[in-house]
């Protein structure tokens, strides 16, 4: 009976053992499985920090992180006197791509094209998706605002050949629209909706276009290196105020001139002597009338080249109409005077 509790005993003893070790064993694997489970949501919380922000199909930025860009972009040109341009491109006929090879194929142009943008611009510019088809690019510290340009081109002819590299899309091209910062807007917003417009103005040329935001112009009548060397507004301004302020001073001199026509007209009524003094000033006065009148009928006279540049002013302000109108009206009333003094020496003559 001893034998079989001291039996009893030990067999109790055995089975906590290995219960222990069974217990040990499950808690080791649990930890083991809570540690994977820790590593895997701290891999995930680092990927999704990393691709906020990111367009999931191309990886680019999207159009929150783009706006922010250029809104950081602005401040700094701001900060340093700098030009800055943000490019509106929109593939070309990327609807006949989805329905022709199907939207698999769209996607893989789409991130096709987003690579060779990557590829085009400089790593301190900012590429993004800003949907579907469209993208907009960031060009931060232009030296001028003919590099806006010259990456515009760049970027048509890598989609040129980024396009050839498949017989199908042999065609690939963009419709870039351009707008520059401060000269065309200063907020991003306003930036991005006129590189838009640029855009479809771009559109109006043809596959392949490239436009520059130019407000109240015919996007057809000028290309893009014509509005690089088209006057700013501001010195048309500044050439217009220039304008006015020369007309002014013409017509005080004409004002002049008038005075001392009439004052010669007094003159001659007051001094009309002997006939061979008579006609010795008849002489003197028809020369001279007749270079006024001279001068009033050439084309290339102060007064009439005032008045050819005052129909081709572009930008005219409420002067310039007063200015012509003064002008002209002065001119007939000259012509009427010399119509006048002319007549009776021609009747002596």
């Amino acid at each position: 009976m001893l034998q079989d509790v001291v039996r009893a005993e030990s067999f109790l003893d055995h089975n906590q053992s290995l219960q222990l070790l069974e217990a040990n064993e499950q808690l080791l694997l649990s930890s083991l499985v809570a540690q994977a489970d820790n590593q895997s949501a701290l891999q995930a919380l680092d990927e999704a920090a990393r691709t906020v922000g990111l367009d999931p199909l191309t990886k680019l930025a999207n159009r929150t992180l783009a706006l922010d860009r250029i809104k950081q972009a602005i401040t700094h040109a701001e900060r340093q006197g700098t030009w800055l341009a943000v490019l509106f491109v929109d593939l070309d006929k990327f609807k006949q791509i989805n329905d022709s090879f199907g939207h698999a194929v769209g996607d893989q142009v789409l991130r096709r094209v987003a690579q060779c943008l990557l590829a085009t611009v400089r790593q301190s510019d900012t590429v993004s998706r800003h949907g579907g088809d469209e993208f907009l690019i960031l060009l931060d510290n232009l030296a001028k605002i003919e590099d806006a340009l010259v990456i515009a081109e760049k970027i048509e002819e890598a989609l040129l050949v980024s396009g050839g590299e498949e017989n199908s899309f042999e065609d690939l091209s963009a419709s870039i629209g351009i707008s520059i910062f401060p000269r065309d807007a200063e907020t991003a917003s306003d930036l991005i909706a006129c590189a838009d417009q640029a855009m479809y103005m771009a559109k109006r040329q043809g596959p392949g276009g490239i436009s520059f935001f130019v407000d109240d112009t015919d996007p057809l009548e000028l290309s893009p290196r014509q509005v690089l060397d088209a006057t700013p507004k501001q010195a048309l301004q500044e050439r217009s105020k220039a304008m006015a302020q020369q007309l002014k001073r013409q017509s005080k001199e004409l004002e002049l001139l008038r005075e001392a026509h009439q004052q010669l007209l007094l003159s001659l009524e007051s001094t009309w002597g002997p006939q061979t003094t008579v006609q010795s000033q008849s002489t003197r006065q028809a020369e001279l009338l007749v270079n006024i009148s001279a001068e009033l009928n050439d084309p290339h006279s102060a007064i009439r080249m005032a008045m050819v540049a005052l129909d081709r002013a572009q930008d005219e302000g409420p002067l310039t109409p007063r200015a012509r109108a003064m002008l002209l009206q002065q001119t007939l009333d000259l012509r009427e005077l010399i119509n006048v003094l002319l007549h009776p020496i021609r009747n002596q003559a």
